[in-house]
This record gives structure tokens, sequence and C-alpha cells, in this order.
């Protein structure tokens, strides 16, 4: 799985249908990745797209500092933020990478750790005016966040999530960020190795303390 950010232009006070005052969205970044064709390959390229055209390929904008994927983030109007890495390495798994989204060029720079080591799969990932928030990753259930504003410094634990999943997928409105879908695992066996969820979990994303 490839993390996506959609960048946004730092304007404010915008009005519906785009409440949040993000005016222009003129990237979306494409971080790490597998291949498909090959299983195991994976890249730490960083690409985008330009969203105001209708035809073109996407740009190498850099590179991170480690492959992997399974990644999953948030981002302000200024940086995004890379949160944990699918890997077998648990320094590479914990790390917290950043770009600065002013600019279309660069390579990431490493930020700090996650509080606990991410495995297996993307959570979701959760974008609030201060803060962003990393939601059931793989087999935990912790929430951590970091400080949008900052490009040094770990990540801290907010709270916990009800259940422990796999693959689900985060939205966000101006209040509450939003984490659904993905399954569990259960006991082993071909029918209920991977069960499915249709649970929806939210949280205040502007406290950095609550389950």
């Amino acid at each position: 799985m490839t993390f996506l950010i959609n960048r946004r232009k730092a304007f404010r006070g915008g009005a519906p249908p785009d409440p949040d005052g993000a005016s222009n969205v003129d990237e979306v970044y494409l971080w790490n990745g597998s291949s498909e064709s090959t299983y195991g390959t994976t890249y730490n390229v960083i690409d985008y797209v330009d969203r105001t055209a209708t035809t073109g390929n996407a740009v190498d904008r850099g590179d991170d500092t480690n492959s992997g994927r399974g990644t999953t983030g948030a981002h302000s109007d200024t940086y995004a933020f890379r949160m944990g890495l699918q890997s077998g390495i648990t320094a590479v798994a914990e790390a917290i990478n950043y770009i600065d989204l002013t600019t279309q060029s660069g390579n990431s720079a490493d930020v700090g750790d996650m509080v606990a080591s991410p495995s297996y799969d993307p959570g979701s990932g959760i974008t609030g005016d201060s803060y962003g928030f990393m939601m059931n990753r793989g087999a935990t259930n912790s929430i951590d966040y970091i400080d949008l504003s900052t490009t040094s410094g770990d990540a801290s634990d907010r709270g916990d999530s009800t259940v422990n999943l796999r693959k689900p997928f985060g939205v966000q409105g101006d209040t509450y960020g939003f984490s659904g879908g993905g399954f569990t695992t259960g006991a082993s066996g071909k029918d209920t190795l991977y069960l499915s969820n249709n649970m929806i979990e939210y949280i205040d994303h502007s406290l950095t303390t609550g389950n």
C-alpha cells in the first residue's frame, strides 16, 4: 500500500464545499509502496501528480530514507508526515519521516519514532488542525499522535481504539476523525483467519487524550 498525501494550499476561512479553507488541491503525493508482480519488493520513492491537470505522468519528488510499504500518516499545510513503515527492521518500522510541502523536490527526513513498533498493515491516518493521529496499526489498538507544526520529536500515546484492526481507512472533518472498515485476525482457519469489520470509531482530533 502507498501512502497518499493530498496537498492543500495554506488558505483558511473557505466556504462550502470547502469549509476547512483548503482552497486549492494542487498535488497528490504517493509515498513508498511495493510491487504486485514481485511480492516483497518495496520502494522508497516519493512521487506526485498535479491534480489541476487531466493528463500527465507522476513526477519523482525524491526518496524516503527507507524502503517499505504499509504506510500511513498525516499532514499540515506545510509538512507531510509518514508515520511508521511495514518492515522487518524495528528501527525502520517505528520511524516517522517528513517532507516539506512548499516545494516539489527533496527527500524525506527523520522526525522521530512511534510509541510502539507498527506491524503488518497500514492504519488510519487522521489529520487535525494541530495534531496528526495514527489509529489501528496492525496488531496494536494504540492511538499515537504527533505535533504537525514541528519536524523533530517522537510520537505520544493518546489512548486506545476499541478493537485491533488491520487495513482500516481514516477520514476527518473539522472536529472529528473516523476510522472504519478493515478486518481483525481470528482463529487460524480458512474461514475464520480474517474477519471483516463494519465498526466505525471516532476521535476528537483537537484533543491529545482519550480513547
